[in-house]
């Protein structure tokens, strides 16, 4: 069950209302093409978070129109 599962977890910063540089875990799904045991410094690249959450559902076959 846990190969075909993934679990995101966050937190943010309310003292301010800068949405950048969180720190993201995302676990699990091996069967969604998620690889273990990996680190990743995501926020040099300026890509928008919502690319994840695309990616996550692409993998999940959950249409995101």
């Amino acid at each position: 069950m846990f190969k075909n599962t993934a679990v995101m977890y966050g937190s943010s910063n309310n003292q301010k209302h800068v949405n950048s540089n969180y720190p993201m875990m995302l676990v699990g799904g091996e069967n969604l093409g998620l690889k273990h045991g990996t680190f990743h410094k995501r926020g040099d690249t300026g890509a928008p978070l919502s690319h994840m959450h695309s990616a996550l559902l692409n993998a999940m076959d959950v249409p995101n129109t």
